[in-house]
């Protein structure tokens, strides 16, 4: 991994944690990549957020090809989220978020001993224990994919939609009813080489048609899925803030409009940022210092 990310520790496909020396119990960031973001591209949000947050674990779940092509052909699959659901449960359990029926779980699935015992929940405002606090940031409709399957699992284990600080959606959620956009976001995740821009350019091109054949058979469009299911599966956050620009040439600007405005229907208290110049989840890049701002809100 690049530097930045010398101290995430792999704890499942894709899937990383970071611990601070000194953690604050029950603070985390969530970051749900977009499609095949390299690793130095990562590196500048995990850098940004270690100075926002010192004391605040990381939770980095990458998005890749065969995971996004999964949730085209079997929407329910999930185990590829549950090492991330699990340090998920890990945090919220430091603050006795949830009652000793539902046993914690390291971020390797197993047991964790101090959870064995029988043991109240304390989540009421009058508890001595800190109130979780869980940020969650979303890239692209990769990253909307990985995020809306693991609050699926998260929901599912906690019998209760995951409560958020704060949700930021970055350069999403687009419709993805453009073959063309969603050929080159899926082409880009390739390596750079010629045998891989052929191959790559042939499959994808392959499962599109085919993806075109199950919409059209009927079945929901994973897009769909996504903008519906990150807001049904978490409890409405204190605020949503929307980060995009009319420049994107991925996702459409008035897509991420409209999913801000169903928001705002659904109870959550929305932001929407627009950028100006900016390509596709490329906001920090253009305009640190009003990125930083956006997320110092959160």
């Amino acid at each position: 991994m690049a530097s930045s990310l010398a101290d995430f520790i792999l704890i499942g496909p894709g899937t990383f944690l970071y611990t601070p020396p000194k953690p604050t119990p029950g603070q985390l960031i969530i970051l749900c990549t977009w499609l095949g973001a390299a690793r130095r591209h990562i590196a500048k949000y995990t850098a940004l957020y270690r100075c926002i947050a010192p004391n605040a674990r990381i939770l980095l779940v990458e998005s890749s090809v065969g995971i996004l092509a999964s949730a085209f052909v079997r929407p329910q699959r999930v185990m590829e989220f549950a090492p991330a659901a699990a340090a998920v449960l890990d945090t919220l359990a430091e603050c006795e978020h949830r009652s000793s029926s539902h046993p914690k779980r390291s971020a390797n699935g197993r047991l964790s001993d101090e959870m064995t015992n029988s043991r109240t929940c304390r989540s009421t405002p009058s508890s001595s224990y800190a109130q979780p606090k869980t940020l969650m940031h979303i890239f692209s409709n990769g990253g909307m994919n990985s995020a809306t399957h693991l609050l699926r699992v998260l929901r599912s284990r906690m019998d209760q939609p995951l409560a958020l600080t704060g949700m930021m959606f970055d350069s999403c959620p687009g419709k993805a009813t453009s073959y063309w956009q969603t050929f080159d976001a899926m082409v880009l995740s390739f390596p750079k080489t010629i045998f891989w821009r052929f191959l790559g350019a042939l499959a994808v091109h392959c499962f599109l048609i085919f993806v075109s054949l199950y919409i059209a058979c009927g079945y929901e469009n994973p897009a769909t899925f996504w903008r519906r299911g990150v807001l049904e599966e978490s409890s409405p956050a204190r605020g949503a803030c929307y980060l995009f620009s009319r420049e994107d040439r991925m996702i459409e600007w008035t897509d991420v409009e409209q999913h801000a405005e169903e928001a705002r229907r659904k109870g959550w208290r929305v932001k929407e940022v627009l950028f100006e110049g900016s390509g596709h989840c490329a906001h920090l890049t253009m305009d640190r210092r009003r990125f930083k701002a956006n997320k110092d809100e959160r």
